[in-house]
């Protein structure tokens, strides 16, 4: 599902050195700008008489150095989850005249009209103003040539959707292209994870690449603290693979059995939220619990994200898995699976929305010395500082992956 759109208006001058993004969205507009500030050391002003519910009333201003229109444009293309099918971000990517200038070199700028600005360069891209599929299957055949310019245009106006960034992966079997890819994907943050297994191998060969490993395994998806950002609509089926600590296991994911839980379990896995996570309530012969996570910052910008009850049209059978609540509509992130049969919960509205469908002994096996001695309190506040410290033998999610 695409993003709300953003929309910029490029440039006008504020000062010698600054350019000013005028931008709306359907966001909550002060999370989006404190996230944008760390992330690229911009300053920000906006009437705070639009400020209403933590949204923005339609408009605030973004002041940019010169010198980082580049960056500003790949956070806000990328690092904020924004998809360039549905918003023009590269209008501001474009007013960074060294870029536009290895665009040019590659001949490509037929497909993309620019027009020279107060400010710098402002491009009209295609109908929805982003790189069409033509342009970015030439940008990739310029790379494979040695391009390396093309390379640049991926990274700060390439679509992150796993055809393309596939396709950069590939680049990472070539010795003089390797290194120049790898930085490419790091670009590219959370969404080049699913190149990971590539990356790895190709820093098993070239040991300089064990920091865009490390960069691209530590990239977070924004929607961590903007949970407006995470609400696509599950498939019907799908089916996670959960690594762990004690081994892997699956879960079969029915949307029809719960919808809503099996939307919000999706988009948590697809954002990350699970990985690195502890089964922090493991009790035998009833359940194995997860889904705080180890950032308390995380912890506090989905507690109000809470999700309404669904009919119970599952019972919590043992392998079966549910979202926890503490009263009636109070869903959010915490998850469990029955470790037995726990027909009780049905009569409680605890609705499954899945099953555990292989490696239902890898749960078994999960730690449960602790058994309810861990906070939760604590570990919303505190994280997995608390819970290294205090119990450290409770096993951990290395990640959880939608395979299916």
């Amino acid at each position: 599902m695409r993003a709300a759109a953003l929309l910029l208006c490029l440039p006008h001058l504020v000062a010698a050195d600054d350019v000013t993004i005028q931008a709306s969205r359907d966001l909550p507009a002060i999370d989006l700008i404190e996230i944008f500030g760390k992330q690229t050391g911009t300053t920000y002003v906006y009437p705070a008489a639009d400020i209403k519910d933590r949204r923005l009333g339609g408009r605030y201003d973004l002041q940019v150095p010169r010198e980082r229109l580049a960056d500003a444009a790949d956070f806000l293309a990328g690092q904020c989850g924004l998809d360039l099918l549905s918003c023009p971000p590269v209008k501001l990517i474009r007013a960074s005249t060294a870029l536009e200038a290895r665009f040019r070199a590659t001949g490509l700028d037929t497909e993309i009209q620019f027009d020279r600005g107060p400010g710098g360069w402002a491009g009209a891209g295609d109908a929805e103003g982003s790189l069409s599929a033509a342009t970015v299957e030439a940008l990739l055949v310029e790379a494979r040539k040695g391009g390396l310019g093309a390379l640049d245009i991926l990274a700060a106006m390439g679509p992150r959707t796993p055809p393309t960034i596939h396709a950069i992966a590939g680049l990472l079997k070539d010795p003089s292209l390797r290194a120049r890819a790898a930085s490419t994907l790091v670009r590219f943050g959370f969404a080049a994870r699913v190149v990971l297994p590539q990356l790895r191998e190709a820093a098993g060969t070239d040991p300089t690449l064990k920091e865009s490993v490390r960069k691209v395994e530590e990239a977070r998806h924004p929607a961590l603290y903007v949970p407006a950002l995470a609400t696509d609509t599950a498939p019907q089926r799908y089916l996670v693979r959960f690594e762990t600590t004690q081994g892997d296991f699956e879960v079969e994911v029915h949307r029809n059995w719960a919808p809503l839980a099996a939307d919000r379990f999706y988009n948590l896995v697809r954002i990350g939220f699970f990985d690195g996570s502890r089964f922090f309530r493991v009790l035998p012969e009833f359940v194995a619990q997860f889904g705080k996570s180890g950032d308390p910052e995380v912890n506090k910008r989905w507690h109000q994200a809470t999700f309404k009850d669904e009919p119970v049209g599952e019972s919590n059978r043992r392998g079966y898995v549910t979202f926890a609540k503490a009263q009636e509509d109070s869903r959010t992130t915490q998850v469990f699976v029955n470790l037995a049969d726990n027909k009780s919960l049905d009569e409680k509205g605890f609705s499954p929305f899945g099953v555990v469908a292989k490696g239902m002994d890898v749960v078994d096996r999960l730690y449960s010395g602790y058994a309810e001695a861990p906070d939760q309190g604590r570990i919303h506040f505190q994280g997995e500082s608390y819970l290294a410290e205090k119990f450290p033998r409770l096993d951990r999610i290395k990640a959880a992956t939608i395979v299916e």
